[in-house]
């Protein structure tokens, strides 16, 4: 027997058991001994393969000079590499909760767009601001009245000039007749209508016969509506005002009328 026992029952011993060693009448009782083994350069401690699980190692039959007790009693070796506790995986940050937005403040109606005038809509205005101004034969001229009024080309041509900037009275197209009876090319951007589709700010011509050979157009105005109401200078009894354009007299109306632009 190889080193100092403890007296167990058997069937409790993990190690090495011997007979005899715990006096004559000991029943169950045997010496249990904890031998040191050695397999392959590594220690470890004989145990009884039954009675054992090597917590901790494996067991190694060896030689048959490792252990005693035959195949029943193995060298149980600790396990050098102990399988390591895995890392428990980081928790995952919490996302960020999203700030609230920011309620969106209404957005301000936009105010409507004035509407654009035409040309002839602009030019019908400043012959509406002579209204009242006294009638003058031959009166006008690109800077106003002259000689305190206005005759009814002088008129037209005053507030086509303020507005396109194209002299009427050094171009030779002031007089009514010589405006209505111009050639396209003479007009230039100025342009023949029907009269049918007069509409506001476009000059409207008249006379006996509309003639221009024989020179008989003799009165103009601006149209104020696409219907009856013009704007002129009729004559040396009265001043710049409204009209119809119905109620010329003897005079008709022609069948153009000149759009501005």
């Amino acid at each position: 027997m190889d080193g100092m026992g403890t007296c167990m029952a058997r069937s409790k011993c993990t190690g090495v058991y011997y007979d005899g060693a715990c006096g004559r009448n000991s029943g169950e009782t045997r010496c249990c001994v904890q031998v040191k083994c050695k397999v392959g350069g590594r220690s470890g401690e004989c145990q009884n393969v039954k009675r054992s699980k090597c917590k901790g190692g494996k067991f190694h039959v060896g030689s048959s000079n490792t252990c005693p007790a035959g195949k029943d009693v193995q060298c149980c070796i600790e396990t050098k590499d102990k399988p390591k506790d895995p890392k428990p995986k980081p928790k995952p940050k919490p996302k960020p909760k999203p700030k609230p937005k920011d309620p969106k403040k209404p957005k301000k109606p936009k105010k409507p767009k004035k509407p654009t005038k035409t040309v002839g809509q602009k030019i019908l205005a400043l012959a509406m601001k002579e209204k009242g101004t006294k009638y003058v034969w031959g009166g006008g001229s690109c800077k106003g009245p002259t000689k305190g009024g206005y005759d009814c080309s002088g008129l037209v041509a005053y507030a086509v000039c303020k507005v396109t900037k194209r002299n009427l009275f050094s171009e030779g197209l002031r007089v009514t007749y010589s405006m209505y009876c111009a050639s396209s090319s003479r007009l230039g951007k100025f342009k023949k209508i029907p009269f049918s589709k007069r509409r506001a700010g476009d000059a409207v011509f008249f006379g006996s016969s509309c003639s221009c050979k024989n020179q008989n157009i003799s009165h103009m105005g601006l149209m104020i509506n696409s219907g009856d109401r013009m704007v002129h200078a009729p004559n040396p009894r009265t001043v710049v005002k409204e009209g119809k354009v119905s109620q010329q007299g003897s005079l008709k109306a022609c069948p153009y009328v000149i759009r501005f632009g």
